[in-house]
């Protein structure tokens, strides 16, 4: 509670794992020493009283009193005690959007040298909530690590099996068969779009799964948010297959790689210069990577679905704790940016193949 009235980030980071709705009302301001009992008791505004027994002069910390109130978020808070294995302890539903106040009044702390962290009672396999916590925080990064390896698996999967699926095909001349049957082109472009799109699908339930799987397996650990975030890699890889048939109705096969992959790691480049412009505080290299992120959201949605797929006490942080450091975190708003990219390319891709003379 000191450490809480003697810091006013922590006390909003704290106040944050709950809710994201906090409001400062009194700022403890910095800690002041005091030479003696009686300064330290006219500066806390109480009586301060010492170990009689002590022979050795404390050194003695004045902290101002505080306050701040909150909103509470049921859901977090209660994500955040089943990662500490406290899940036993359910919320009440009317806890969620409950006004929390709370007052820090002044305090004094006097070190007479090394003291141990009090331990926190340990359960039934000797682990306390701390430990439970960070083994989870752990489990959260390497699931996330795996789950990267596999949307760039996919990203490479999208864009290889639809490079030359119109491309090739008017070069060998197998296209031009197929245009003489009773069938309009627009179909034959959604028809492989939706096979593609099957193909991404089954591809992804079946690596996505296999890792939750062996994670689950080896540690009982699920990450949360899995039924938000893996429908949005869902969505990137989507759009990359699109934009990759987009290209193949209109250049051959070897220009339509170049452009995906350079459009790819532009915005992969991109994304990283967003990252790093947040943790320095430069606008410009934030919106060098916003820029990027509008040419072509691949690494924007990426961003996004790892951001959702990280434990809760990271994100009240406002970051994610996968390979990806999230700090500048995407916006809901650019998946529905995402899924009109998508529309405009399969658009564009049906109607480039419509009139290209074959």
């Amino acid at each position: 509670m000191e450490e809480l009235g003697r810091n006013s980030t922590l006390s909003e980071q704290i106040g944050k794992l709950f809710s994201d709705s906090f409001t400062v009302i009194q700022e403890p301001g910095d800690p002041v020493v005091a030479a003696n009992a009686e300064d330290a008791s006219a500066l806390a505004g109480f009586t301060v009283r010492l170990p009689a027994n002590r022979a050795d002069a404390p050194t003695l910390t004045v902290q101002g009193s505080a306050a701040f109130e909150f909103t509470v978020d049921r859901d977090r808070a209660q994500a955040i005690l089943n990662d500490a294995g406290l899940g036993e302890t359910q919320l009440p539903a009317s806890l969620d959007g409950a006004p929390i106040a709370v007052s820090v009044p002044a305090s004094v702390s006097a070190a007479y040298g090394g003291c141990p962290d009090p331990n926190a009672a340990p359960d039934e396999e000797g682990d306390t909530p701390i430990d439970n916590l960070t083994r989870n925080q752990i489990y959260n990064f390497l699931t996330m690590a795996g789950l990267y390896a596999i949307n760039f698996l996919t990203i490479v999967m999208s864009a290889l099996i639809s490079a030359d699926t119109l491309a090739g095909e008017i070069g060998s001349g197998t296209m031009q068969s197929l245009v003489t049957k009773p069938i309009r082109r627009v179909d034959v472009v959604l028809g492989k779009w939706l096979g593609f799109a099957g193909l991404l699908a089954l591809y992804l339930l079946l690596m996505i799964g296999g890792v939750l799987t062996i994670v689950f397996a080896l540690s009982s650990y699920s990450p949360p948010n899995i039924a938000r975030g893996a429908p949005i890699v869902y969505l990137e890889s989507l759009l990359v297959m699109t934009i990759t048939l987009a290209c193949s109705s209109a250049f051959s096969t070897l220009a339509t790689g170049g452009i995906v992959f350079g459009l790819y790691g532009l915005a992969f480049i991109g994304g990283f210069v967003e990252q790093i412009g947040a943790v320095l505080k430069n606008q410009v290299a934030v919106n060098i990577g916003i820029i990027s992120s509008l040419i072509l959201p691949s690494e924007s949605l990426l961003r996004r679905a790892s951001y959702e797929m990280t434990s809760p006490l990271a994100q009240s942080f406002g970051f994610n704790a996968g390979p990806l450091i999230v700090v500048s975190i995407p916006s809901p708003a650019m998946i529905v940016y995402a899924a009109l990219y998508l529309l405009t390319a399969l658009a564009f891709a049906i109607r480039q193949f419509s009139r290209r003379d074959l």
